[in-house]
């Protein structure tokens, strides 16, 4: 999802025009009137610094473009081998502005699919 190019075309409002980045893409949103919840999903790769860097800015760029108080929730999805309670309890950088994980081994502990199981085994589980 394109969510500033999508959410300034709703406001009738040029992308260009903005300092959002038309670019910008989430794996996937969860919208409701007071929360929106943005989960970002790895499996092949770790989650950076990089890009902790931009979703830290995301949470803020989203309330302002909202323009009313709104909760915005991130959740890290990703392998079991990089996302655990050990990891998580002492997350460095690249998961600061995370608000909480799921692996895909959980999901598919949920939803059994082979394509959950081996999502969490791509990192060389």
């Amino acid at each position: 999802m394109c969510f500033y190019r999508d959410l300034l075309c709703t406001q009738e409002k040029s992308v260009r025009d903005s300092a959002f980045s038309p670019k910008r893409t989430f794996d996937l949103c969860l919208f409701s009137e007071a929360v929106i919840i943005i989960i970002e999903a790895k499996a092949h790769q770790l989650f950076s610094v990089e890009q902790a860097g931009h979703f830290s800015r995301d949470r803020e760029q989203i309330q302002k473009l909202i323009g009313r108080p709104i909760d915005v929730r991130l959740v890290a999805l990703g392998c079991c081998r990089d996302l655990n309670e050990r990891v998580w309890q002492n997350r460095g950088d690249a998961l600061t502005p995370f608000d909480g994980y799921i692996t895909w081994a959980q999901i598919n502990e949920r939803y059994p699919d082979p394509m959950f199981k081996r999502a969490d085994a791509l990192r060389g589980g």
